[in-house]
């Protein structure tokens, strides 16, 4: 209970050590920006639930709400927009990884390729990849998947 099996985790570009115990998982869909902003509230409250880190609770809810906002923004009237969350616990810390079928979109390319131009244009991108000790993404058959660690 509470495990994918490596197909899975492959097929969901999820690390090997992704699979944890349901009390330490996150999961959830979003279908606007307002349920960006509700599920980072949510996480927040999660992750205080189950750790005394507010710096850390608090800046992986802010990179939910970044980064979901971010996917709404990038897929403005696109119809079907399916994005999931998911956050767990590993022997690191936490991960948090955002899902979505929209338009191909590498917000770590994006940010190493505009770091000199206008500093306000995207900070939400700019200040998760600063934060962050991971902030990988890669596109899996037409699903984009974004894993932050901070």
């Amino acid at each position: 209970k509470g495990k994918c099996s490596s197909a899975e985790k492959e097929y969901l570009y999820l690390p090997k050590n992704f699979s944890t115990a349901n009390e330490n998982v996150f999961e959830t869909n979003l279908a606007s920006v307002i349920d960006a902003t509700d599920a980072s509230r949510k996480l927040q409250d999660f992750l205080e639930a189950r750790q005394p880190k507010q710096r850390e609770n608090m800046l992986l809810a802010m990179a939910l709400e970044e980064m979901g906002k971010n996917i709404f923004e990038n897929n403005e009237g696109q119809k079907e927009l399916s994005v999931s969350i998911k956050a767990t616990k590993d022997e690191k810390g936490w991960l948090l990884r955002l899902r979505d079928n929209g338009r191909a979109f590498n917000p770590a390319d994006w940010e190493k390729l505009h770091k000199d131009s206008d500093p306000a244009a995207h900070i939400g991108i700019r200040m998760i990849s600063r934060i962050s000790t991971e902030f990988t993404y890669t596109n899996v058959v037409g699903m984009n998947n974004l894993v932050v660690r901070i």
